[in-house]
């Protein structure tokens, strides 16, 4: 991954060492510009593929580069990419482009499972991951929580103090949806139990709710019981891991997909357990917990 990076930087580099000694072409968003994508034509607006600032197609079809662009016979840009693969960035970045700020929740449509990690190598090579990776910081909402939990280290550290209270419940402060995003989960301790999964944004809870059993809530407890839109699924082939104080975990949500996954350490080896077929399209990341005290601790990557 890191020799990627450094091709993908020398790529942007020389694209911008060129744009110092080729002379400008004169160009308009409005240019229609044609392209052979591995045998495939295309024709699509000069502006769509501008459309993201700093990635590669941006520079290629800035002007500064125009001429150094590898040509097929016929005059075509040539793009050495999978040309089913590079439909799907063109559809998605030719809408973004034509319909503006009410495309801004498109996402992108699901790539066949055994093309993924080339669809990422391609997006990766283009300087484009952020796509289908959105870059994140994440934060416990102040506002959807128990008065029972409270709120450290810039908000994502979420403590609960269960003293004679049956249940407190914390939600994230963003919505996720349209990407891939893997949160990393530390432990800090857990004194009784606890749930820590998603729950469709559109799902009010109250303050006395019980947030593993409300529909649209799905997750992991600290026993190993399994919960599936709001209900305990781990005897319906759903598979559950425990954990306890110090354990270090991680959930990744693919939106895309419709599916959540845990990943947790069994004999230093982290194991994957999946919740397929996940009913909604906007997520707040959920922590439940009954009685006693407990502190989780989240970051994305």
């Amino acid at each position: 991954m890191e020799e990627r990076e450094e091709r993908l930087v020398e790529e942007r580099q020389r694209m911008a060492n060129g744009n110092e000694v080729v002379s400008e072409v004169l160009v308009s968003d409005s240019d229609v510009v044609n392209l052979n994508v591995g045998g495939t034509l295309y024709a699509t607006k000069r502006g769509a593929l501008r459309l993201i600032s700093g990635s590669v197609l941006e520079l290629m079809f800035s002007g500064g580069w125009e001429n150094q662009a590898e040509r097929d016979k016929y005059g075509n840009v040539f793009l050495d990419y999978d040309p089913f693969l590079f439909s799907i960035l063109l559809r998605y970045l030719a809408a973004l482009h034509t319909y503006g700020m009410a495309a801004q929740h498109l996402e992108l449509r699901p790539i066949p499972v055994h093309l993924e990690e080339e669809f990422r190598l391609m997006l990766q090579h283009l300087g484009l991951k952020e796509i289908i990776q959105p870059h994140v910081d994440f934060k416990w909402s102040p506002i959807h929580k128990t008065p029972t939990v409270t709120l450290k280290k810039a908000d994502t550290v979420a403590v609960s103090d269960g003293d004679g209270i049956l249940r407190h419940h914390v939600l994230s402060h963003e919505v996720f949806h349209g990407g891939i995003f893997k949160f990393n989960v530390l432990v800090e301790y857990l004194e009784e139990w606890a749930m820590i999964g998603i729950v469709r944004s559109d799902v009010h809870l109250e303050l006395a709710d019980d947030a593993c059993t409300e529909p649209g809530t799905y997750g992991w407890g600290s026993d190993g019981k399994v919960f599936v839109n709001g209900v305990e699924s781990s005897k319906r082939a759903y598979p559950g891991r425990p954990f306890e104080t110090g354990d270090q975990l991680s959930i990744i949500l693919d939106c895309r997909y419709d599916t959540l996954t845990l990943l947790a350490p069994i004999a230093d080896e982290m194991m994957e357990y999946k919740i397929p077929k996940v009913v909604g399209t906007h997520w707040r990341l959920v922590l439940a917990t009954y009685f006693g005290s407990s502190a989780f601790e989240v970051t994305v990557k």
